[in-house]
């Protein structure tokens, strides 16, 4: 019989990845109070079509509507690219927060207070000195702003901006300021607001000096860009210095760049520059831009190009990539044109590897960044360029293999180099990265490929960039039976509800994850919260296109068609067990009468089933 299972019931849920506990029963409460269909409908344009409604997929470019919505089951999936989920996984996706924060924010909307387990003393003190750290760094924003727009001491930062080509607009967009030529001018006014000097010093915005023991403003006569986290706060800042002609030349020492130090809020290896706004132009061009400074980004996107991020002032990292990963795969990478852009390039290809990004190069051979290019060609110019990105791999090989010169040994020395980071590609590219080096470097394939693959025994994982390695054995497909079955209990689980409660898990056959989908469907457990606890990405999927799919089996029909399926599932069991027998018959053995008499009952039985196995509905 099969029983409900193990989906937790009353407890607290522990969503993947969070480490706060959220009731379930406010989880379920926050779902069955928040329509999907308006949270959905902020970001797309809906049309009725039967019982569900549908639009143009914010998460991939389409010009045909293929994503649903279906409010009465609380659901949306895309039949394009196949995302699909509740209201949670929607605005986790649309807008890069965590499962934690998508139940919260639409608990508050929904009027629902959410009581979470008791922190302790030390938690407490870190949350209130997390959440202080991001009011210190908006009022900095704000004071930074106002300086740059409405200030005289800001005079400088506006003719710098204006003779870089940046309309106000733009700086309101990215919320650009300017800190002015004065020693405490951020930390008076943050006093004034009854922050203390501690405060500013922990936020990473002011300094205290050892000899005096005064405390200082770290960024002046800076142009400043706030750092956003994926909630859109303020986290940190990088400013620019300012130089003028009919201004003092600045401080000796003083970097042109100076970027926030990692505190509390802000892990710079973590965050990318302009993320938060260019997230929903990643997803709806299926790829991100990824460039080195805050000027490229803020020109190009003033341009028309709101894909682009950038680092902040660090080397690319593994985490990085990440991030842009959850909203397109496909990432645009500006290298400078130069030996040392090359370098770069190729430092970069193991961590596009290990994070699963397909890689693009774009070169600017004329210009020696995207704000310059823009500036001096603009953006149809770079448009035209973006047409012409070559994969990022094809650069590596070819620089690598003219640098190590034509000859014999040149040409050895470019497949030792190429090896161990072609090693780090999952086996299909890695397959097509062999045969194209061995086609450029004029080499059999097979001693190619033989050099990466002892690359790849020897292969250790790096202390930034973990060794890509290759996915394992995929679980054996869902049969068509139990793609069904779960189908015939979202949409008819009275009717079909107690033939499946009576059968046996054994006859299904299949994973765990799907028997607790099953058990959690019979308990009358909502399609997004049996989705919710399962771990399984695949089945989640299988279980969103099933309510999404609401014309496939008439509920007249329902009832035969759950018999059909288990008919089915029977008959194939049988034709196992035949073929068992068949093997041991041919083997003899003392027991050869019994088979046969096992083998005859069997065949009697398998005959009876197929009066049962017309069509269903395919």
């Amino acid at each position: 019989m099969l029983r409900p299972g193990r989906m937790p019931r009353s407890g607290l849920r522990r969503p993947p990845g969070g480490a706060t506990a959220i009731p379930r029963a406010i989880i379920d409460q926050v779902r069955d109070r928040t329509d999907i269909a308006e949270v959905v409908g902020r970001h797309v344009t809906l049309k009725r079509s039967g019982t569900s409604l549908v639009g143009l997929c914010p998460f991939h470019p389409e010009k045909t509507p293929s994503f649903n919505v279906v409010p009465h089951k609380g659901i949306f999936h895309c039949f394009g690219c196949g995302e699909g989920g509740d209201v949670f996984r929607f605005l986790m996706k649309i807008q890069g927060v965590s499962f934690n924060e998508a139940v919260k924010e639409l608990a508050a909307a929904a009027g629902i207070q959410i009581e979470e387990r008791d922190l302790t003393p030390a938690e407490e003190q870190r949350l209130r000195t997390r959440a202080t750290l991001f009011d210190v760094c908006e009022e900095a924003c704000r004071y930074y702003q106002g300086i740059l727009k409405a200030r005289p001491e800001g005079g400088p930062g506006r003719v710098y901006l204006q003779q870089r080509g940046l309309r106000p607009e733009t700086w309101d967009r990215f919320r650009i300021g300017y800190a002015p030529d004065a020693w405490s001018g951020l930390v008076d006014h943050l006093h004034g607001r009854g922050f203390s000097e501690d405060l500013a010093i922990e936020a990473g915005l002011a300094r205290r000096s050892d000899r005096r023991g005064s405390t200082y403003d770290l960024f002046r006569r800076r142009v400043m860009f706030p750092i956003l986290d994926d909630r859109s706060r303020v986290v940190s800042f990088g400013g620019r210095i300012v130089e003028l002609p009919d201004l003092p030349s600045p401080d000796a020492g003083q970097p042109k760049y100076l970027n926030g130090t990692d505190t509390e809020i802000y892990r710079k290896q973590r965050v990318l520059y302009g993320l938060s706004l260019a997230r929903t132009e990643i997803q709806r061009q299926d790829r991100s831009i990824l460039v080195e400074g805050y000027f490229d980004v803020v020109t190009l996107s003033q341009a028309g190009f709101q894909e682009v991020v950038a680092t902040c002032g660090t080397a690319l990292t593994f985490e990085q990539l990440e991030a842009i990963r959850r909203f397109s795969p496909r990432v645009v990478a500006l290298f400078d044109s130069d030996e040392a852009g090359i370098k770069a390039a190729v430092r970069s290809m193991p961590l596009f590897a290990a994070a699963g990004v397909d890689a693009l190069r774009l070169s600017l051979a004329d210009a020696k960044d995207p704000d310059e290019h823009i500036r001096l060609h603009g953006a149809d110019a770079f448009r035209a360029l973006l047409n012409r990105t070559e994969p990022l791999t094809d650069t590596v090989i070819r620089f690598v293999a003219g640098r190590a010169g034509p000859t014999a040994v040149g040409r050895q020395r470019a497949v030792e180099e190429l090896a161990p980071l072609v090693s780090r590609f999952p086996e299909v590219a890695r397959a097509s990265l062999v045969r194209r080096i061995a086609d450029l470097l004029d080499l059999p394939e097979r001693d190619v490929a033989r050099r990466v693959a002892r690359a790849r025994s020897d292969a250790r994982p790096g202390p930034q960039a973990p060794a890509a390695v290759d996915p394992p054995p995929p679980e054996a497909p869902l049969s068509p039976e139990v793609k069904d079955l779960l189908w015939l209990l979202i949409h008819h689980a009275e009717v079909v509800g107690p033939r499946i409660r009576t059968a046996s898990p054994d006859l299904l056959d299949a994973r765990l994850e799907v028997l607790d989908c099953l058990a959690g469907l019979l308990r009358g457990d909502s399609v997004a919260a049996v989705a919710e606890a399962c771990p399984d990405e695949s089945i989640r999927t299988i279980l969103f296109e099933a309510a999404s799919r609401t014309d496939y089996i008439p509920g007249d029909r329902a009832e035969v068609a759950v018999d059909q399926l288990f008919a089915r599932l029977e008959a194939d069991r049988i034709a196992m067990c035949l073929k068992r027998i068949r093997q041991e018959i041919d083997l003899g053995g003392p027991n050869r009468l019994d088979l046969v008499r096992e083998r005859t009952t069997l065949n009697r039985r398998l005959a009876e089933l197929r009066r049962l196995l017309p069509g269903i509905g395919r």
